[in-house]
């Protein structure tokens, strides 16, 4: 990306990647545009496990809470609250809030609503523990150049 481009263009580029790293943190499954990233593979993917198993790698870091139920309950909570202030926000500010913004408050109440599916798909994999053991996988699988 280069400065002054529009960060959801580039994600709807990326996840049309036939193979996607994936770098799950407790900053990425609170961070708007990581879970359009997120999302996006999965709809890509038309919510079939198999082709986004696939498609999709992770390493997840410690920080991650998907591996307890109260962990991913906790994320599902927190979407919930962002979407429940944005949509305060935008019932004060009707006559003059944005499209985009209606359309980000939809998104904040899917991730609100498919998270938990979504993340216990993802514990359900086997995750290399370590860093360097997933970048040698992952180098495994993409295409040798000639």
């Amino acid at each position: 990306m280069q400065q002054g481009d529009e960060i959801p263009k580039f994600m709807d580029r990326l996840v049309q990647a036939e193979q996607v790293f994936v770098f799950l943190s407790d900053k990425y499954l609170k961070s708007p545009y990581c879970m359009y990233e997120l999302f996006g593979i999965w709809r890509e993917c038309s919510e079939r496990g198999e082709e986004f198993k696939a498609r999709a790698k992770f390493f997840v870091f410690p920080s991650a809470q998907i591996y307890s139920e109260a962990g991913i309950d906790g994320y599902q909570a927190h979407w919930e609250r962002a979407a429940a202030a944005l949509e305060e926000n935008i019932a004060r500010q009707l006559k003059v809030t944005a499209v985009e913004r209606f359309a980000r408050m939809k998104r904040f109440q899917r991730y609100a609503r498919d998270s938990q599916h979504v993340l216990e798909f993802i514990r359900g994999l086997k995750h290399a523990s370590k860093l360097d053991d997933f970048i040698a996988d992952a180098l495994k699988t993409l295409p040798r150049r000639a």
